[in-house]
């Protein structure tokens, strides 16, 4: 069978198609259902609590395999030949490049004399940090990530100040892993020490104590592959700068798969250490270090909590008093203090109980209590003394989101980034002497915003509960069954999504589009109850909130199923590949995106093992059960068709490993029938998506958008210029 398509570009508004062949012989031709790769098939059968079940593509699962690269090539060739031929992609990809040649600036944050912030002038591969101590004066290059590699390989991950802000700790990342080296700064000179760094750091915070520094280390990279290998026996360690060496400070052997994370507060002569062994839930240690040696780094830590049943951050530190952030009892979470003399919890103090609303983000600055809380999918606000007591809340510019709340302490101001859907990120400054919040950076983006709405609707899952969505799109449109839909979920590991602005997603919108996002269980909106109510046994439940949400846009009117794309990253990328196997029929995109694909063995790669606690696990019966069933490799089906669907990834994805993707490609490949493509999509030289450089995020725009734009068969009319094709 042969894609069938059809297509015609106009000077100015450009219909998004693949070419038709003309007398140029030299152009390719739709593609054809059997030109997919040949993918060799094997027999890999496992037993499952009595169940055999074959892994035909296992072998993909090989890091340096040179076979594996071979068919990744031929899949990136496939890929990059239909992709080629549908005529707006260079179009997009010349207005993508256009909207990042804007200057951008983050949240800034404050060190000693100096105000630090992100900056990218529009032309750089990577923000740069820049300081000044006063804003009237010319801001000066502190530290440039694009001087790291040639290629813009190597990123900034983070940074950490000794107490004295005199020295820096950066980290850094290579080709978007999660691996992360350690560099020394000099703050004064910006002079980099070219005699030390660290590896084999991954998900390490960096805490100074004294002259050094705690960090958590792998003593080996993993024996299975540096991007595939199971990451087990992490230690912590104090680096002592002043003898130059690290110090053994703490390891249980008997749990090398457990993970651990030291943060302290040298003002208090206090450390505190995480253990944890999934992404929820997390045991709490304190120390006392008012007699520590930096030659002889003992700490001896107190166990307080030595479950993982809740979760516990401890985020400041006065007068021996700690300050954590806990659902412990308290589904929507609360703020307590722990007294380092007596840290039992029965010793606990309420400072800010549980509410109907979720508490997100907590900090002390001013001396008082900055709280963000989520309120029906919105970010609120509020500021306390420091016993709990409500001063006022903090005014924000309207509806919309919080990108990080940066203050000190002992200084009377602090900074936020706010977004909406349709209104971009905009730095503000909040000063606490005159309670008033004023714009700090200007945002660049040239987008009409008051052109533009966001209304949540609420609808009925398959269970009757109720699920918000946010729909965003042009002011008077009248939607109907021609109307291109865009539908973004994640709904997992308690993480909310929460309304932001994308500058490639206004292509979208400017082009008569609706963007989606439905707010499912599994995610953090709604606090620890709306969480666990997705995971495990209940994961069915997000699937179900997903399609009904599909359902709902077509039944209401807003769409249909042939203008429907669908899209998903990481845990959203299950998501996706779940939700297009189960209901093949109601969409016409899919785009899983880096996603967990294949159920019965994630937790077998790198720190798949913790997500258990979201998932649940195939070596246990019961679970096995339900991961089976709905396990996106293992239910592609013979002979059905499926939705348009590109599968993305990166190569060097060491959180989900690139063969999740791989095998799933395979199988759709193999069973799909129909005109519909089936691409698998790698993008080299990048990871599960931090750290990318902008030309990475501009390639993979234009292939997402030129994806859906041909396969919702919408048109481009914001290109003046736009060539004919």
């Amino acid at each position: 069978m042969r894609i069938q398509v059809v297509g015609l570009c106009a000077l100015v508004a450009v219909s998004c198609s693949i070419s038709e062949k003309d007398s140029d012989t030299t152009q390719s031709p739709p593609l054809n259902i059997d030109e997919y790769p040949d993918t060799e098939r094997v027999d890999d059968v496992q037993d499952y609590h009595g169940v055999n079940v074959n892994d035909p593509y296992s072998w993909l699962e090989a890091e340096n395999d040179s076979n594996v690269a071979v068919w990744v090539q031929k899949q990136q060739d496939l890929s990059e030949n239909y992709l080629s031929q549908i005529s707006c992609r260079q179009a997009l990809k010349e207005k993508f490049t256009s909207l990042s040649q804007i200057e951008s600036y983050n949240t800034p944050f404050i060190k000693g004399d100096w105000t630090y912030y992100y900056h990218n002038d529009g032309s750089q591969q990577h923000h740069v940090v820049y300081r000044f101590k006063n804003k009237e004066d010319e801001p000066e290059v502190f530290l440039d990530p694009n001087t790291l590699s040639d290629d813009g390989s190597v990123s900034l991950a983070g940074m950490a100040f000794n107490e004295s802000n005199s020295k820096l700790i950066f980290t850094t990342s290579k080709f978007g892993s999660d691996w992360r080296e350690l560099h020394l700064m000099d703050v004064d000179s910006k002079e980099i020490d070219p005699s030390f760094s660290i590896d084999r750091i991954k998900f390490s915070q960096i805490f100074w104590f004294k002259n050094g520094i705690f960090f958590s280390q792998y003593d080996q990279m993993p024996s299975g592959g540096k991007y595939t290998g199971k990451n087990v026996g992490q230690k912590v360690y104090y680096f002592n700068f002043d003898e130059g060496k690290s110090h053994l400070v703490y390891e249980n052997p008997e749990h090398p798969e457990w993970h651990y994370s030291v943060s302290t507060f040298e003002e208090e002569n206090i450390a505190v250490m995480t253990a944890s062994q999934s992404t929820s839930g997390n045991q709490l240690h304190v120390a006392k270090l008012n007699d520590f040696d930096p030659q002889k780094p003992s700490v001896e830590f107190t166990p307080v909590v030595s479950d993982f049943n809740y979760n516990y951050r401890v985020f400041e530190a006065i007068s021996g008093q700690l300050y954590l952030k806990t659902n412990d009892g308290a589904p929507n979470s609360k703020i307590v203090l722990l007294d380092i003399e007596k840290p039992a919890k029965e010793n606990w103090k309420d400072v800010i109980p549980t509410s109907d609303n979720t508490i997100k983000s907590a900090s002390i600055v001013n001396n008082e209590l900055v709280v963000g809380y989520i309120e029906n999918v919105q970010t609120k606000l509020y500021r306390y003394d420091l016993d709990g007591a409500l001063i006022e809340e903090l005014k924000l510019p309207g509806i919309g989101i919080c990108h990080g709340v940066s203050g000190e302490k002992e200084k009377d101001r602090l900074f936020l980034s706010f977004a909406n859907y349709t209104r971009p990120k905009t730095v503000y400054q909040y000063s606490f002497a005159g309670d008033s919040l004023s714009q700090y950076f200007p945002s660049t983006v040239d987008f009409a915003s008051d052109e533009y709405i966001t209304k949540q609707v609420m609808y009925a899952s398959k269970d009757g509960t109720k699920i918000p969505m946010h729909l965003t799109h042009k002011k008077g449109l009248v939607p109907d069954s021609t109307t291109p839909c865009f539908l973004y979920g994640y709904g997992g590991f308690n993480i909310p999504i929460l309304p932001s602005f994308s500058n490639n997603r206004t292509v979208f919108l400017e082009n008569g589009g609706i963007y989606a996002v439905a707010n499912i269980r599994g995610g953090g909106e709604f606090g620890s109850d709306w969480h666990k109510s997705g995971t495990k046994e209940n994961k069915q439940n997000v699937f179900d909130d997903f399609i009904s949400a599909a359902e709902f846009l077509i039944n209401e009117g807003y769409t249909s199923r042939d203008k429907l794309a669908i899209h998903g990253r990481s845990n959203g990328g299950l998501l996706v590949g779940a939700v297009m196997t189960q209901r093949p029929d109601l969409f016409k995109v899919a785009l899983p995106m880096v996603g967990v694909l294949d159920m019965l063995k994630f937790h077998k790669f790198t720190i798949g093992r913790f997500w258990t606690v979201d998932y649940g696990c195939a070596d246990s019966a019961s679970n096995f059960d339900y991961l089976y069933k709905y396990s996106p490799l293992h239910n592609v089906k013979e002979g059905v068709h499926y939705p348009a669907t590109m599968v993305l990834t990166g190569d060097h994805d060491d959180r989900v490993v690139p063969a999740h993707s791989f095998k799933f490609a395979a199988e759709l490949q193999s069973k799909h029938q129909g005109d519909n493509p089936i691409l698998l999509r790698v993008d080299i030289g990048t990871g599960h998506g931090a750290g990318k450089s902008v030309q990475s995020k501009i390639n993979e725009a234009a292939d997402l958008w030129a994806f859906v734009f041909h396969h919702l068969e919408m048109k481009i009319s914001f290109i003046d210029d736009a060539p004919i094709l």
